[in-house]
């Protein structure tokens, strides 16, 4: 499977205000999904082989390999990637 680590921090700056919590967050999340939505749509990965997690960093989304058998216990905290408009 896939693990997906979507990365923000509340110093990124956008129409010139730093982010609130909520927005950093919800901004690394879309950032985990909009890489997932590349995976599976340009890729053909199964979505249900692909985890998504937010974590707070610099602006990027990191994508992991994890073999079978074997458990992710890197960055990240998972979330509901339904939740997130593509």
């Amino acid at each position: 499977k896939a693990v997906i680590v979507g990365y923000a921090t509340s110093t990124e700056v956008t129409r010139r205000k730093a982010l609130s919590p909520a927005a950093t967050v919800k901004l690394a999340e879309e950032r985990a999904v909009h890489a997932m939505n590349y995976l599976v749509k340009e890729k053909g990965i199964a979505a249900d082989r692909i985890e998504v997690r937010h974590g707070d960093g610099p602006q990027k989304a990191e994508v992991w390999v994890v073999p079978q058998g074997a458990s992710y216990t890197g960055a990240g905290e998972p979330f509901d990637a339904t939740v997130i408009k593509h």
